[in-house]
């Protein structure tokens, strides 16, 4: 009886041994599963090739159709006000793993829609998925590696880039789909599931307490310079300017070259 309870004890501390070991912050897995968030931030525009698509197989107008592409942007700024007030009661993890989940749910949701108006109130929910991700994913590497400034700067450096290559692989993958029908283009939404899957196994718990004079240090940082300002001004008429040529492009293509083009 000794023997079996020794052996128990030796393989309950081994696995949670292995726990912390697999929520190491420096483990590649770990470092991983921070950066994959970000591969479906971008996303909210890779079903754009197919809106001429959607546009005659709901029979709805090109205002509705284009408001399919946009509406998440506007849930995505009311929810990234939001998260910060959710992780301050539920964790950043949470938070992140409740984005996720929306995102893999509405996203993929239209998969198996016909109603105009659920497609879009699940775009909107898909908005929100983004916004509980947006400001965080950001957040949870700055806190995890706040005191590694140069782990912290390289993987902020790979989370941008992980934007940027999930937004062009999954626009990829949709022009793919949406050639068996549109509604399989909304299926790379689906691959939140897994990320969330990676994401809450090998993601560290994050401590979310304020330092001692971090508060005096935030009111510091919204002393802003005009330069600053000028330059936000000129990112967002940038984003405005890409995200409706994104929007108007599928439908320049069709009426140029036909419904047929490239089918």
């Amino acid at each position: 009886m000794k023997t079996v309870t020794v052996n128990s004890f030796t393989n309950r501390d081994s696995h949670q041994k292995g726990r912390q070991a697999m929520r190491n912050k420096n483990s590649f897995m770990s470092k991983l599963a921070v950066l994959s968030v970000s591969l479906v931030l971008t996303s909210a525009g890779s079903i754009n090739g197919a809106l001429p698509l959607i546009e005659s197989g709901l029979k709805i107008s090109n205002t509705e159709m284009e408001l399919l592409s946009t509406a998440p942007a506007l849930s995505v700024v009311i929810f990234v006000l939001l998260s910060a007030v959710l992780a301050d009661h539920i964790g950043i993890k949470k938070t992140i793993a409740l984005g996720l989940l929306l995102v893999g749910v509405a996203g993929g949701a239209p998969m198996l829609l016909q109603d105009y108006s659920v497609i879009l109130a699940s775009r909107f929910l898909l908005g929100a998925g983004f916004g509980l991700i947006n400001s965080l994913a950001v957040s949870i590497i700055n806190v995890l590696f706040d005191s590694e400034p140069n782990t912290k700067a390289t993987l902020q450096g790979f989370r941008g880039s992980a934007e940027n290559v999930g937004n062009a692989t999954l626009t990829i993958i949709a022009g793919v789909l949406f050639a068996m029908n549109w509604h399989m283009s909304f299926a790379i939404y689906l691959i939140a599931f897994p990320i969330l899957v990676l994401f809450w196994i090998f993601a560290p718990e994050v401590n979310t307490e304020p330092k001692t004079g971090e508060s005096a240090e935030t009111e510091s940082q919204f002393n802003l310079s005009p330069t600053v300002w000028i330059m936000a001004i000129f990112a967002l008429l940038l984003v405005m300017m890409f995200t409706a040529l994104s929007v108007r492009f599928s439908s320049m293509a069709v009426a140029i070259k036909g419904e047929n083009y490239n089918a």
